[in-house]
């Protein structure tokens, strides 16, 4: 794996962002408190240790994933920047303790029998880590490694839920789903099934029943080596909650079994859970999505259907097209494309290239950059022989303007021995005419589609990248949608 930059854990900041102090380093990043100087706020930011192309990846995707929702109990994220090689994202700065430590502040016992939790505290807490999780599940995403240490508790009890690093959005699978490289996730809170690579709510709620059953005991169900404790949890239960602290509410006890069933199947869902724990359910609204697997409602939408498919059928007899769809805010553009894109991949093994310009985002080539790491999840599921077949010459100029196709292994040797041009101008043309290449390549071989989501977010350099790739004589065969809202027409020229 090639590797951009080791940035250990002195990021010395940037003209906007002073930094102040460290708050904690974990496995890919570190987390300082600093200051922004451009809005005048202190904020928590989230760089990475390492600047490698895969770091870079989970980078984007955690802030991504997440930035649509706004929730009381999920830490808000900002923006997200990249400076040179530094890559980083903004988020909210919580003042607070762990969970473990708010609902037990006394020192753990070292007698057999040990003592209860502040309960009152612990139901407060749980309900408010409830309503949190069941706002991500029902915004299409799960967590994957909810632990106390991710959960911070205010002085004033708000309890917030944060560290989305490995948070991923719930979908049916996907010709481009690739399971990355090793077991990711807290050995200790993780479900039996995620060593499977398997991803759902449930597997959330297991990592909360193991966080209930450590507030209410002050022990971890499974202890031992990582390879022991993963084991035990596919075989037996957890030694009993009432012989460990006989006096726990028998509420709390049975529902962290429940959580903890082994099956996924058995363990509750959310309705279930916000019913058993008292949550009312007005307090879980978050981001609105359609149900993960069902698509949303098009009634009516026939005709910009079939519009779409006559555009794809240009592209089969060998040209490019540009298709442009714009309304007002709010009236369905992303989920018709996002239809009819699901249509095609699965009816004519097309090749889905998708993509979404982020308004909150400062990264060169920010309407092409998700294109590219779409693209780098499909270049993943190919074999390395595969991948160097598809690669044109150039490859190097255009892994530096997208490091993140550097994780293709293939890539990363095609690029040994390559000349880059020192002009920074001459590198970009070499970059472009890669790009332009591959996607030639890949649509020589199947139907290929592209679609930018909020293209009116877009930057000058994505509008000329875009413009260079397709344009005549003898573009790629591709179709290229874009959707973009009508009320910024007058704003954005580049429309």
């Amino acid at each position: 794996m090639a590797q951009l930059k080791a940035q250990g854990d002195d990021f010395p900041g940037t003209d906007r962002f002073v930094i102040r102090r460290r708050l904690g380093t974990g496995g890919m990043g570190a987390v300082y408190e600093a200051y922004d100087q451009e809005r005048h706020e202190t904020v928590a930011l989230k760089t990475l240790r390492w600047q490698d192309p895969s770091a870079i990846y989970r980078l984007k995707k955690e802030f991504r994933v997440l930035s649509d929702i706004a929730h009381a109990n999920l830490a808000s994220l900002y923006e997200l920047v990249a400076d040179g090689d530094d890559w980083f994202y903004t988020m909210e700065l919580v003042d607070g303790v762990e969970f473990f430590a708010y609902v037990r502040p006394e020192r753990p016992s070292q007698s057999e029998t040990r003592a209860p939790p502040d309960v009152p505290r612990l139901r407060a807490a749980l309900a408010q880590l409830i309503t949190g999780v069941v706002a991500l599940h029902r915004a299409g995403i799960v967590h994957r490694d909810l632990k106390p240490s991710n959960v911070l508790v205010t002085p004033a009890g708000r309890v917030v839920i944060l560290d989305f690093g490995l948070a991923d959005v719930v979908a049916p699978p996907s010709p481009l789903q690739t399971r990355e490289e090793g077991l990711w996730g807290t050995v200790a809170y993780m479900s039996p099934e995620q060593v499977e690579g398997q991803r759902s709510p449930a597997s959330d709620w297991y990592a909360v029943g193991v966080m209930l059953y450590e507030a209410l005991t002050g022990r971890l169900p499974f202890q031992g080596s990582a390879l022991r404790v993963l084991a035990d949890k596919g075989r037996q239960d957890p030694p009993s909650l009432i012989e460990l602290v006989p006096e726990l509410p028998q509420d709390l006890v049975t529902l962290c079994g429940d959580l903890m069933a082994r099956d996924p199947a058995a363990r509750p869902e959310d309705g279930e859970i916000l019913r058993r724990t008292g949550v009312l359910e007005h307090t879980t609204s978050g981001a609105e999505v359609h149900e993960p697997g069902r698509p949303p409602s098009l009634i009516g939408r026939d005709a910009e259907l079939a519009q779409l498919r006559d555009a794809f059928g240009t592209v089969g007899f060998g040209q490019a097209v540009t298709f442009y769809v714009h309304g007002v805010s709010g009236i369905g553009k992303s989920a018709l494309i996002g239809h009819f894109a699901d249509a095609v991949e699965r009816e004519a093994a097309a090749l889905v290239l998708r993509g979404r310009c982020y308004e909150r985002e400062s990264v060169p080539y920010k309407a092409v950059d998700g294109v590219i790491d779409s693209l780098s999840r499909y270049l993943k599921t190919l074999t390395a022989p595969q991948v160097k077949a598809l690669l044109p010459e150039g490859v190097s100029a255009l892994a530096r303007l997208f490091p993140v196709l550097l994780r293709i292994d293939a890539v990363a040797d095609a690029r040994i021995g390559e000349r880059e041009p020192a002009d920074p101008l001459a590198l970009r043309q070499r970059g472009f005419a890669c790009l332009r290449q591959l996607l030639g390549r890949l649509s020589a071989q199947r139907p290929v589609l592209v679609f930018i989501d909020d293209l009116q977010w877009a930057d000058h350099d994505s509008m000329v990248l875009l413009e260079d790739v397709l344009r005549p004589p003898d573009p790629p065969h591709v179709l290229l949608i874009a959707s973009f809202r009508t009320e910024d027409l007058a704003s954005q020229p580049f429309l």
